[in-house]
C-alpha cells in the first residue's frame, strides 16, 4: 500500500519556493519577447517535469518489514524498521512518527492520514 506525501511545512515551502521560481522565469521570458520562443517552452516544460516529481515521488510504503518514506531524489528516501518507530501521532494536516533519533512529519490529505494511521497502528 502506498501513500502520497509532502515533507514538513518548511521544506515543501522551499521546495515549492524553487518549483515556482522555475515558473515565474518561464512567464517571464515568455513576456519579455514578442513572441512565443523555445525557452519559454523549455521552462515551462521543467516547470511542469518538476512539479509531476515532486508530486508523484514522495510516497509512503508499507513493506513488511518497515516503513519507506520515498523522495524525490533517491539517495534521501528513508528506511525505518517497525522496532525503530516509537510512537504515531496525527496532527492537523499530517503524521508525525517518532524514532529514537528523529521526529518525521509528512503532510497528507484527512482522508489518506486516516488510512495511514491505522495501518501504521496496526503494524506496531
Amino acid at each position: 500500500m502506498k501513500f502520497f506525501y509532502q515533507p514538513e511545512w518548511t521544506t515543501s515551502i522551499t521546495s515549492w519556493s524553487y518549483t515556482l521560481i522555475i515558473l515565474l522565469s518561464a512567464i517571464i521570458t515568455w513576456l519579455e519577447f514578442t513572441y512565443f520562443q523555445i525557452w519559454s517552452a523549455l521552462l515551462f516544460g521543467l516547470f511542469f517535469l518538476t512539479a509531476f516529481l515532486q508530486v508523484f515521488r514522495r510516497q509512503v510504503f508499507f513493506k513488511e518489514d518497515g516503513l519507506v518514506l520515498r523522495a524525490v531524489v533517491p539517495f534521501n528516501n528513508k528506511k525505518l524498521s517497525y522496532q525503530e518507530i516509537v510512537g504515531v501521532r496525527k496532527f492537523k494536516n499530517g503524521l508525525e512518527i517518532k524514532t529514537k533519533f528523529r521526529t518525521y512529519q509528512v503532510l497528507m490529505p484527512l482522508a489518506r492520514r486516516e488510512l495511514c494511521y491505522q495501518k501504521l497502528n496496526s503494524l506496531l
